[in-house]
């Protein structure tokens, strides 16, 4: 029974004693940072010293953190003061001397950008800056990139704007830059980078080449009608069915055709014999076969 007096504590009770949450006393328990004994049945298991001498450890623990944060938090306003006493007064505050100048969001909303892609735009030089206590842009410079990019619009179009202009899909746009007939320049995915002008042109020899292939087209289902027997009231046979009924082939057939020995007409680029002369070579060939036999 001494064994479970006051020296054998719980886990709600180690956390009352200690103010640390019972998940943290479980996990010291398992990784063995507290000692305990074998469970039995409802019985406190965890020895109160190990759970004493452990808490005042954490306590150690929490209190070296807190110094040294501190002494980081110090570090770091000593280096700011340090180097703003460094620097000159006047690049402390406001834009610099000479010239005017633009904010960054100032040079965003003239450009109709993010005030990211103007940072970008003065790394790459494409804009003129200076750094004080933050940064600006020459209003000179930001008023020649605007005329660019008008003019860089003007003449290049989005993959988009192509499609409207050529009356195509994309995978179409692609074939005709593989062919050369729409150029496209390299660069940064939100930039337009194909070329009006070669656009408007694709479309022209887009539209000529619909055109062909609609008068191609047409002249094909006009030679179709043409190879259509005489509408006379006469019953036509092909070539293919007269050489059926004569027992011959197709190229026989035509070269009978063609030597006179079997009427026949031209349509188109058909030949068509009428039943009555089919059937009258057919009887004339049987007839002559029976002549052979006897």
């Amino acid at each position: 029974m001494g064994d479970s007096e006051p020296t054998r504590i719980s886990w709600e009770e180690a956390s009352r004693l200690t103010g640390i949450p019972v998940p943290t006393i479980d996990y010291a328990t398992r990784v063995g940072r507290i000692a305990r004994r074998p469970a039995r049945g409802t019985l406190p298991s965890l020895d109160r010293e190990s759970v004493l001498a452990w808490a005042e450890w954490q306590r150690e623990l929490a209190a070296q953190r807190q110094a040294r944060q501190r002494e980081r938090q110090d570090a770091t306003a000593a280096g700011r003061r340090l180097a703003a006493a460094s620097r000159p007064e006047d690049l402390l505050l406001g834009p610099p001397v000479g010239g005017p100048w633009m904010s960054l969001p100032a040079a965003a909303k003239r450009l109709d950008v993010g005030v990211a892609t103007i940072r970008r735009w003065l790394d790459d030089e494409r804009l003129d800056g200076a750094q004080r206590s933050e940064r600006w842009v020459t209003k000179a410079s930001v008023e020649r990139l605007d005329v660019e990019r008008r003019t860089d619009a003007a003449a290049w179009v989005s993959l988009k704007e192509a499609r409207q202009i050529v009356a195509c899909s994309d995978l179409v746009i692609a074939h005709l830059v593989d062919e050369g007939l729409i150029v496209q320049r390299p660069g940064h995915r939100g930039q337009p980078s194909i070329s009006r002008e070669s656009a408007e042109a694709a479309a022209r020899v887009l539209a000529q080449r619909r055109k062909q292939v609609t008068e191609h087209r047409r002249q094909r289902e006009a030679l179709r009608g043409r190879n259509k027997p005489p509408d006379n009231g006469t019953v036509w046979l092909s070539v293919k069915t007269t050489a059926l009924l004569l027992g011959l082939s197709e190229s026989g057939t035509t070269l009978r055709i063609r030597s006179g020995t079997l009427p026949a007409t031209r349509c188109g680029r058909r030949w068509w014999v009428r039943r009555e002369d089919a059937e009258q070579a057919a009887a004339a060939k049987a007839f002559e076969l029976r002549r052979e036999d006897q």
